[in-house]
This record gives structure tokens, C-alpha cells and sequence, in this order.
């Protein structure tokens, strides 16, 4: 019989299209997770991926087998949830929320306080991450619910979505006040590309990165530290002499107090639509539409002022900066 973390190991491959990836979001060694995957195919007694230099790819028996371990795993977590609840053990109503970085600073917190001030009963566990690394755990029964921002080219396959924004990011090149660049006098645009760089491991800072030095005719620099946590970018930034490419809603607090310095402002914004992100057949307790719903509420007064056509975040926060 096939064990249920084995599924469980074989979907974050298939979702995560590389096993280094996979490894790294179910905190297990690259190895274990290859050892894992050849006893799935040794008990189906036949292959479910297929390796390449640039990742995996899944076998028609493999594409099969995720339709099946997505439903599997689903009626898992449920019956876990279920079976609890009933014992009187655990946490049922803890909603598990994956949110990514960009919504950290705004509609999230002021959701959770409502939601906690609404009711006593309301619990919550709350992940941030990247949409692409968010998916994979809501799709395992990780995550009951995400705050995010969806891709165009996202595969929205067994979700339901519910744009709430159509947000308008713009991206910039940011360096602490006191780096080193920031005390000589020769022109930023040479020396940058001398720089230490920190990479953002995401599609739309490498797409955005590669394109906004094509633009001024220059090479892509070679970052030497590469991550998923902006949580890391941000203290490599603020403590060392890094340069980085980041949202212009997450630096603007930090601009105004003083601690970066934006290099290059943005030429070009980046357009998506933002919101809600659920399984399709999921179960929703109570507490996951009480936050949902006060979701909904805060984007609404959050973004009232703004058009449908998109919200520059960034130049919101400064704003609200300077009105406290």
C-alpha cells in the first residue's frame, strides 16, 4: 500500500517541478527525498517522473497518480480535521494561512485583529512565502487558506479564486544609506554592476531583473547570495554592503525611516491580480469564512481610494507614513 508521505513527497515534486526545490519546502535533504520517490515507483512498479538537467517532468502514469494523491491527501486532512474535532482534541478551528510577502504589511495584519476582535474562538497559523510555494502545501492540506498574489501564468487547476485587487507593483534597485557606493562620487550606473547582489529565488523578480538591465543596455549582474525569503534579503540588506531588487511596498517604510536608499526607481510596473486562493472541494470551517470575509472587508477600505485599473502599494505606505 502506498504511505501517504510519499504522496505527500511526490506532489511537492510535481507542483515544484525540481526536486532541490521540493526538498527545501518540506525541510528534508535532497537525498531522502530521491530515496522517497524511488520507493513510490518500486511499490507502482513503474516510473512516475522523469529527471531533465532543468527539473522533472511526470510520466502519463505520474499525471494520473497526482490527480489521485491531490484527492487522497485532501480526504486526509479532512478526516484528521474531522475525527478531532469529534474526540474534542486539537485545534479545529486554527486556520492555517499562507500569505505572500507583498500583503504582509497591510491587508493581513489589519484581517487577523479583526478577526481575533470578532471572535474569541478564532485561532490562526500564518506561513509566508511566494505563491509558488505556497500552492504546493495548499494543495497538501498544509495550508486551508492563501492571501496572495495570482500569476497569470499560475495553474489555478483544483482552486478557486477570488480576485479581490488588481494590484500594480513597481520594482526598484535598493541599498542601505550607508553603503559604500553611496560615499564616492563616481556615476551609481558602472559600480552597480561591481556590486554584491542579492536575487530574489521568483519568476517576476528574475523576469523584472533580466529586463531592467536589458533596458539600459547593460548584463544582468551574477548575484552572489540567491534565496526565497525576503525576510533574509531585507537583514543582508539593512547590515551589509548588498544591493538588491525589491518591491517598492516593502521598502517604503524602510526609505522613510532612513535605513535604504532607492538607486533606480522603476520605469515599468508590474500588473496582477491579487486575492484569495482556496482548494475547490476544500472544507471551510467557520473561521476560515470569518476570515475570509474579513478579507474582503479590509481590501475594500484598504484600496477604497483607488482605481479598478490597479494600486501602486508603495506609494500607498508612503503615503500613510506620512500621515501618522
Amino acid at each position: 500500500m502506498i504511505e501517504l508521505r510519499r504522496l505527500k513527497h511526490f506532489l511537492a515534486v510535481a507542483e515544484h517541478g525540481q526536486v532541490r526545490r521540493a526538498s527545501k519546502a518540506l525541510f528534508m535533504s535532497q537525498s531522502a527525498l530521491t530515496r522517497s520517490l524511488q520507493s513510490l515507483e518500486d511499490d507502482l512498479g513503474a516510473k512516475v517522473i522523469v529527471r531533465s538537467p532543468t527539473g522533472v517532468t511526470l510520466t502519463p502514469l505520474g499525471c494520473m497518480l497526482q490527480k489521485h494523491a491531490k484527492q487522497v491527501l485532501r480526504a486526509a486532512v479532512v478526516a484528521e480535521s474531522d475525527l478531532r474535532s469529534f474526540a474534542g482534541i486539537g485545534d479545529a478551528s486554527e486556520v492555517k494561512l499562507g500569505v505572500s510577502s507583498h500583503f504582509v504589511g497591510n491587508i493581513v495584519p489589519m484581517a487577523l485583529a479583526d478577526a481575533v476582535h470578532h471572535s474569541s474562538d478564532f485561532r490562526a497559523y500564518v506561513y509566508e512565502a511566494f505563491y509558488y510555494d505556497l500552492v504546493p502545501r495548499l494543495r497538501m492540506g498544509e495550508l486551508d487558506l492563501l492571501i496572495s498574489v495570482i500569476p497569470d501564468d499560475a495553474d489555478l487547476s483544483g482552486l478557486t479564486t477570488e480576485v479581490l485587487m488588481q494590484d500594480k507593483t513597481s520594482l526598484s534597485v535598493y541599498m542601505r544609506t550607508e553603503h559604500q557606493l553611496s560615499k564616492n562620487d563616481r556615476p551609481l550606473g558602472s559600480w552597480l554592476m561591481k556590486a554584491d547582489w542579492i536575487g530574489m529565488e521568483n519568476p517576476m523578480y528574475s523576469t523584472f531583473t533580466n529586463q531592467y538591465f536589458l533596458d539600459r543596455g547593460l548584463t544582468s549582474p551574477q548575484h552572489k547570495i540567491k534565496t526565497d525569503s525576503q525576510t533574509l534579503v531585507l537583514e543582508l540588506l539593512l547590515s551589509n554592503d548588498f544591493v538588491a531588487i525589491l518591491t517598492d511596498s516593502i521598502a517604503a517604510p524602510l526609505v522613510k525611516a532612513g535605513r535604504l536608499r532607492r538607486v533606480f526607481a522603476s520605469t515599468a510596473n508590474v500588473f496582477s491580480s491579487a486575492g484569495l486562493v482556496a482548494l475547490e472541494h476544500g472544507v471551510e470551517s467557520t473561521q476560515i469564512l470569518l476570515l475570509k470575509e474579513k478579507c474582503r472587508m479590509v481590501s475594500q477600505i484598504f484600496y477604497k481610494d483607488y482605481p479598478a485599473g490597479g494600486v501602486d502599494i508603495g506609494a500607498k505606505h508612503e503615503r500613510d507614513l506620512d500621515e501618522r
